[in-house]
């Protein structure tokens, strides 16, 4: 259900959609793609889903075209792929089992400038990214963090302090 061995660290390209809304963060975005089922994608990611991080140039003082991401949006990419893992500690979180579960084929990097959008974002994903940007341009307090989460389940504005108190309110199932 994973990557195989001989792939491990290749670089390989890809084209597919952008499957989640993206974790745009200060150097990085991660999303996860889902990889087209056509003969002309590697036979071991077809139609397959991979968790990708799309990094800034090393050095950089602006974001790049990482930015551009949208969810539903068609897009190709070099990427260099390895099988989900994590840190063996007993009793902790596991990566793998983790990435198991959510189907998750790979994990990967996006090759520096090799990302090239295909096609414009369309489908659920894309219809909830748009909500949640029309929220914030509605909502302009913190609050609507809130409001996304719970119209759309976008919680990518809900911080650790944010979580911990919905759970010692009894309101995380509200999100969830």
């Amino acid at each position: 259900a994973q990557l195989p061995p001989a792939l491990e660290r290749s670089v390989v390209s890809v084209a597919g959609t952008v499957a989640s809304l993206p974790e745009v963060e200060s150097r990085r975005t991660r999303f996860r793609f889902r990889v087209d089922g056509d003969a002309a994608q590697p036979d071991a990611l077809r139609g397959r889903l991979l968790q990708l991080a799309w990094y800034d140039d090393f050095g950089s003082t602006q974001p790049g075209p990482r930015l551009a991401l949208q969810a539903g949006a068609r897009w190709r990419f070099q990427v260099r792929v390895r099988a989900p893992r994590g840190l063996a500690n007993p009793g902790g979180f596991d990566a793998e089992r983790n990435a198991l579960a959510r189907r998750i084929a790979a994990t990967g990097l996006v090759v520096s400038g090799s990302g090239r959008r295909l096609a414009p974002p369309r489908g659920i994903d894309a219809w909830r990214e748009r909500i949640a940007g029309r929220i914030d341009a509605a909502i302009e307090t913190p609050a609507s963090r809130y409001v996304r989460a719970l119209a759309v389940g976008d919680t990518r504005a809900l911080d650790e302090g944010d979580w911990h108190m919905l759970r010692a309110t009894g309101l995380t199932h509200l999100i969830a």
